[in-house]
């Protein structure tokens, strides 16, 4: 991807070659495809390429924005506080989601205290870690010897009990259906709106509004019912709930508001987590000779012992499935910022209300940065490699402000349950079955069926 070539003085944007456009400018992009066709785009036209959404002749049909994927320009991106975060988390002018946040636990950072992000705190993680263990250890305890699974529903499932348990003190397992249901309604309906020509206002009596305000719905009662629950019980534990009442005390915030935040960290906290483990697991049951490296890590450093909060520091080459399993198939595949005034880049100038598109998809696949950047390698990462890569070469957090806050706490969940399944169980894909995969909100498997079978080499753990 080359860069663009700057110019004595600065040039609009506008004027930079892109992508054929038609009556919709480039909402062709916009499809089941989307990371693909943006990577194709990049590849093509560069570090820096205008895009338009909608008809350019029509201005409250069109949108300006631009594609900008070079480590440095992204860099300055997280780091202009004039370049916000879009309320929307559709690339259309109207609302969709469920509040102010986008899934990714993107920190609003104007909204952000220490006191929640105390939660999330290094010193916390030990507690989170036993919780993550004894979690696990009962999911894989239902698992039976040949059986096959839906993996997707199973790691989803049990993500959401450990942020249920952890950040919010509550237990979420009677919760896991009807939040996997709504979280579908929400995937499917934003695939439909991205592709739409006229977003219909929700209110609009349609099949579809009704049952995206059905989903949110669903979703919104479980996390006021864990907000009211804990107002009445007057407790004062400090976990993510207590503190984020605390902060609305003290910030005269609403419970509509407060539930805006504790959204964020309730759906965010688990769906990437168990998205990173279900790529994962297809990847290491795609490679067999890394799947067995893992196995020899694990036997090595833990023989029949019990796994340790101080020994999951140990296993970097687990670290390293998980790093290049986030770098190809980056839950949140990409990432949107708006100007406010008129921004310079590569010598072009963009001008405000402009949208900028920064794709961890398309930015991490780039050979400059990856040798042979399709390629599931988790043997790149070591010591050198990370220290000579561009900062935001690799950005699956996000970054800046409004970087991702709990990603420590997903880095060590990630490792913790693949250490733990992959010691206990090896997983197969069910022959024939293609996986696919379902680039939404999120860049999710669309069906994952795998048969386990338990190792010879199985130890008690955590014991």
């Amino acid at each position: 991807m080359e860069d663009c070539q700057k110019g004595v003085t600065p040039v609009d944007i506008r004027t930079l070659a892109g992508p054929p456009t038609t009556f919709l400018g480039h909402r062709y992009l916009l499809n089941e495809d989307t990371p693909e066709n943006l990577l194709a785009v990049a590849r093509e036209f560069g570090d820096l390429v205008p895009l338009h959404f909608g008809n350019r002749r029509i201005q409250r049909l069109h949108r300006l924005a631009a594609l900008v994927t070079h480590p440095d320009d992204i860099a300055r991106i997280f780091a202009d506080k004039t370049i916000t975060k879009p309320y929307s988390l559709s690339i259309s002018k109207g609302q969709f989601g469920f509040g102010t946040q986008a899934v990714g636990l993107e920190s609003d950072a104007a909204r952000e205290t220490d006191q929640t992000r105390s939660a999330l705190d290094y010193h916390h993680l030990p507690g989170y870690f036993e919780t993550m263990l004894s979690r696990t250890e009962s999911l894989l305890s239902t698992w039976k010897n040949g059986d096959t699974y839906e993996m997707g529903r199973e790691l989803m499932r049990l993500a959401l009990e450990i942020v249920g348990e952890t950040l919010f003190s509550s237990d979420l397992t009677d919760d896991a259906d009807t939040v996997n249901e709504a979280l579908i309604v929400v995937m499917e309906t934003f695939n439909k709106r991205r592709n739409y020509l006229f977003l219909v206002p929700e209110e609009f009596p349609t099949i579809t509004n009704w049952r995206l305000r059905f989903a949110r719905k669903r979703l919104r009662n479980i996390v006021v019912r864990i907000l009211r629950e804990r107002k009445a019980s007057g407790s004062t534990k400090r976990d993510l709930v207590g503190l984020l009442l605390m902060a609305a005390r003290q910030n005269g915030q609403s419970l509509e508001q407060t539930c805006d935040q504790a959204m964020t960290y309730f759906l965010a906290g688990h769906e990437t987590t168990a998205l990173t483990l279900c790529w994962a697991l297809i990847f290491l049951a795609q490679h067999p000779e890394i799947e067995a490296d893992l196995h020899t890590e694990i036997e090595t450093l833990l023989g029949e012992g019990p796994l340790t909060h101080a020994a999951l520091r140990q296993f970097k080459f687990a670290e390293s499935i998980i790093s290049e399993t986030l770098r190809l198939r980056p839950p949140i595949w990409a990432m949107a910022r708006i100007t406010t005034q008129e921004v310079e880049l590569r010598g072009y100038t963009i001008p405000p209300k402009t949208l900028l598109l920064l794709s961890q998809f398309v930015t991490q696949r780039d050979p400059h940065w990856f040798v042979d950047p399709e390629t599931f390698n988790p043997y790149r990462w070591n010591k050198e490699f990370r220290k000579q890569l561009p900062r935001f070469a690799y950005f699956p957090f996000g970054g800046g402000e409004r970087g991702c806050i709990g990603r420590n706490f997903a880095m060590m969940e990630a490792l913790t349950l693949l250490v733990i399944i992959a010691r206990k169980y090896k997983l197969q894909l069910v022959p024939g079955e293609n996986v696919g995969r379902i680039a939404s909100l999120t860049l999710r498997p669309k069906k994952l069926l795998m048969t386990v079978n338990k190792r010879s080499v199985v130890a008690s753990l955590g014991t």
